[in-house]
Formats: structure tokens, sequence, C-alpha cells
């Protein structure tokens, strides 16, 4: 074998070894972007599912037993006040069963390890909100409430940040 012979044999070797590594380099990212959006999904999944318990629930804690006393429906003074929004009474801050209004889900926070390769860390919050601008929480009753759900896990890139605004009207 030449010196011209060898040298383009080690050039081929040298470019199937490129062409190698980065076939190789794709697929993982491939596989990388793949797991990532798994794990998005099902953090919004969960995410939902919280919403949709969270607004089957009663608006307050008061409002389930004002309803049938119309003097009393248009009050914001009966509401909970901004900084004790959260679970009260017999409701178990970890334990979303207890939770009969929205704002019980104010400070919930859990770990969800349903999925063998994540385990999901949500954190829950509630806030009053105006309903000319419900990005900004209002430290004054209204009748309109943000929940907002952050959920994180080391397997993802990004937190899924999901909310919703429940209102009360009464008539």
């Amino acid at each position: 074998m030449t010196n011209i012979q060898m040298f383009f044999a080690l050039g081929a070797l040298m470019l199937l070894s490129l062409i190698i590594i980065n076939t190789n380099k794709n697929t993982l990212y491939t596989e990388d972007v793949m797991y990532d959006s798994n794990f998005g999904i099902t953090a919004t999944s969960l995410g939902a599912s919280i919403i949709e318990e969270a607004s089957q629930k009663n608006f307050d804690e008061i409002t389930d037993t004002i309803a049938l006393d119309a003097t009393k429906n248009n009050d914001l003074n009966l509401l909970t006040a901004p900084g004790s929004l959260g679970t009260e009474g017999s409701e178990d801050i970890n334990d979303r069963t207890t939770f009969n209004d929205f704002d019980d889900y104010n400070n919930y926070a859990a770990v969800d390890s349903s999925m063998p390769t994540a385990i999901f860390n949500i954190k829950c919050s509630v806030s009053y909100v105006d309903s000319n601008n419900p990005d900004v929480a209002v430290n004054s009753r209204t009748y309109h409430k943000k929940l907002t759900i952050k959920i994180s896990s080391i397997s993802m890139r990004d937190t899924i940040v999901q909310s919703t605004v429940f209102s009360y009207w009464y008539y």
C-alpha cells in the first residue's frame, strides 16, 4: 500500500468517525428532547388536574353558607382576608381531599412520584386579583381569586406554570 493510499484510507476512517459521532450526538439530543417533552406533558396534566379540582370547590369558606342569604351575597368583608387565604379548621394542607374551597390551595405543596422516570414538585399559591388586571395580586378582597401552580422536576429543563382565575357571581 502506498503512502497516498494510506492517506486516503486514514482520511476515509476519520470522515466515517465524524459521521458516526455526529449521528450519535443527534440521536441523543432527539431522545433528550423527547423525554423533556414527555415530562412537560405530564407536568401540564398534573397542573390541569389541580385546576379542575380547585374550580369545582366553593369560591370561599363563607360563600357556601351565605348562598341562602341574598342580603349577604355582595358583602366583600365576609370573604376570607387576603393574609388568611389557605386551609382553615379541620383541613389538612398536605391532603387536598380535605379542601372545601378554592383558596385552600394557597401554600399547598406536594411531590408526585407516580412516574418512574421523574419526580415532580408542585407548589400552589392563591391570591385576590383585580378583574381589570388579573396578573397582579391585590391586598384586598375582590370577587376574583387566582390560583397559580408551579411544577418543576430535575428531569425537566423548565418549570411549568399554570394559572386560572375563579370569580364569584351572585344574583
